[in-house]
């Protein structure tokens, strides 16, 4: 993330949080008053003041997002095409068929246009990414997966 978005956003979280104590000391001394306004600003008190510390808290998470290499994936990160094969194909097929048969590219998507023949409904995207997955993770090259239980 850019120094300016970064810079802005603690801004805008010291902005907000630094007028309340400022109206709270300049209220006028009558307790009823003083009361009142009180009441007022604690039913903006998440907006007040949790808001801008979230803001303040996402600053140094936000910075990291941009240090990971383009290209990789964060360890544990699924593969996009993972949940469009899991939401298309597993309403069929188990995933022992794709442990199985460790297809190249090429045979995964040539697998996928054969399930359109028999009236899979799939866009080039989706095809796409399930082909990559399927190519990636069930490939000829890949670490075999023991089966779930």
């Amino acid at each position: 993330m850019p120094l300016r978005v970064r810079a802005r956003m603690v801004v805008v979280g010291i902005v907000a949080i630094f007028p309340l104590p400022i109206l709270l000391l300049h209220a006028r001394p009558d307790g009823l008053q003083r009361a009142e306004l009180a009441q007022f600003l604690g039913r903006f008190h998440p907006l007040a003041v949790h808001i801008p510390i979230a803001l303040l808290l996402l600053v140094p998470a936000r910075a990291q997002e941009g240090t990971q290499q383009p290209g990789t994936q964060q360890p544990g990160a699924q593969h996009p095409g993972r949940n469009v094969v899991m939401s298309k194909c597993f309403q069929c097929h188990t995933d022992a068929m794709f442990r199985d048969q460790r297809q190249d590219r090429r045979g995964w998507e040539a697998a996928i246009h054969r399930m359109i023949g028999r009236g899979g409904l799939w866009s080039s995207e989706e095809i796409k990414l399930m082909a990559d997955y399927l190519s990636s993770d069930f490939g000829p090259n890949s670490k075999p997966i023991t089966p779930s239980r």
